[in-house]
């Protein structure tokens, strides 16, 4: 029985953790052969509850505790000691020079202070695979004791805001490095042509007898009951790069030009308030509603009329995968790898990334009830690449 490790953030309502969840899953049957570990360095998050009883959770070394703990909490001190304590004081004043838009860098400097500190598994593994970008490859390159390791990159590669030249350091050591779409990988490899013969597309797992399982399981949302006009959906993170406010300007063009709906929002994020404050500004409270996280979503995607995207950037959308499974009529914004997900007037429509051509694709679909037929009809035909991805993801574990 092989050993094998995924190491991840933590547990988080996003659409990686969504994925490793379905991947679990379906690796179920494998359980004689392949012993499962997954290392959180954070255990929390939306879904850690839903982490399958046959997958081993790693015991986290104080020193991560520590890097992940505010130091008002009692966990930290708990577990803190005087090396943990020096590196949280030093990181309070080199968060100081870094702003939002410099997140890459700000994660690798934040890194670059506790790995002095964090010590290295005591566990030997035939193959270990870092789920997400960031610290999770980092931590698997100077800390994991594979034979075999893979680093993934769920997103875009972007220069900006980053030291390439550190990540460049990290991603020479592993064995493989996996991007979710084709796009994703030339855009890496036009940055680090070094490292082509290393990197291979293996697309998200999202199981399809999963989420229709989930959807119908959760039955009809409480929040669409008193409503009788037409239910919009999007689902992510409430930052820039999931461009909702382009999303609420669409909503304020509906509103205008007169149409009836009810657009709902699932997901935290810190630009929470500020987009509860343009809801207000713009005067959409009858028209809007921002629902929080939720456990299981695919109800109230399942149940809804429209399912929009208004990323600025994305890598290979989970949540868009989800709503092709379900079968939604579909708006979807214009970013650089979309076309890897979606074919536009066949199983969706690509709009450009601004508030009103937004709101033109949704109007098309409220207006003209015979293309959401054929893109509902289309999507119900679309091949199930299941079997075909899951095969990848089982010969990394047994390289």
């Amino acid at each position: 029985m092989r050993k094998i490790l995924f190491v991840m953030h933590d547990m988080a309502s996003g659409g990686a953790q969504r994925s490793l969840l379905s991947l679990f899953s379906e690796l179920e049957k494998y359980q004689d052969r392949y012993e499962l570990n997954l290392m959180l360095m954070k255990r929390e998050g939306l879904f850690f509850g839903q982490i399958p009883p046959y997958i081993k959770l790693v015991e986290i070394p104080n020193e991560l505790i520590c890097m992940h703990s505010p130091v008002t909490s009692k966990i930290f001190w708990k577990a803190c000691r005087i090396k943990s304590l020096i590196a949280k004081i030093k990181w309070q004043f080199v968060q100081r020079h870094f702003d939002e838009r410099d997140f890459g860098e700000k994660q690798q400097s934040w890194w670059d202070i506790w790995r002095k500190i964090v010590p290295a598994s005591g566990i030997h593994y035939d193959a270990a695979i870092s789920y997400m970008h960031g610290c999770p490859n980092y931590y698997l390159i100077d800390k994991v004791n594979a034979d075999h390791k893979t680093m993934w990159i769920h997103a875009q590669y972007s220069e900006k805001g980053r030291d390439v030249a550190f990540d460049r350091r990290y991603y020479a050591k592993a064995d493989q490095i996996v991007t979710v779409s084709d796009r994703c990988a030339e855009h890496f490899t036009s940055i680090f042509p070094e490292l082509k013969e290393k990197v291979r597309v293996i697309l998200n797992i999202s199981s399809g007898k999963l989420i229709w399982h989930m959807a119908k399981m959760s039955g009809y949302p409480q929040e669409y009951e008193p409503v009788h006009d037409k239910k919009i959906i999007s689902i992510g993170r409430l930052s820039y790069e999931k461009g909702f406010d382009l999303a609420l300007a669409a909503a304020k063009t509906l509103k205008d030009a007169g149409y009836h709906f009810k657009w709902f929002f699932i997901g935290i994020g810190p630009l929470h308030n500020s987009l509860l404050d343009l809801r207000a500004e713009l005067e959409l409270e009858e028209f809007v509603a921002f629902l929080g996280e939720r456990i299981n979503p695919y109800g109230y995607l399942h149940h809804a009329d429209v399912f929009v995207q208004t990323s600025r950037i994305e890598g290979k959308s989970i949540v868009l995968d989800e709503a092709k499974i379900l079968c939604k009529p579909i708006v979807v914004t214009e970013y650089g790898t979309v076309r890897d997900n979606i074919i536009d007037r066949q199983q969706g429509l690509i709009v450009k990334t601004d508030s009103s051509a937004i709101a033109s694709g949704i109007q098309a679909l409220i207006d003209d009830r015979n293309l959401c037929t054929e893109l509902e009809r289309n999507l119900a035909d679309q091949p199930d690449d299941l079997a075909k991805e899951l095969s990848k993801y089982l010969q990394l574990m047994d390289e």
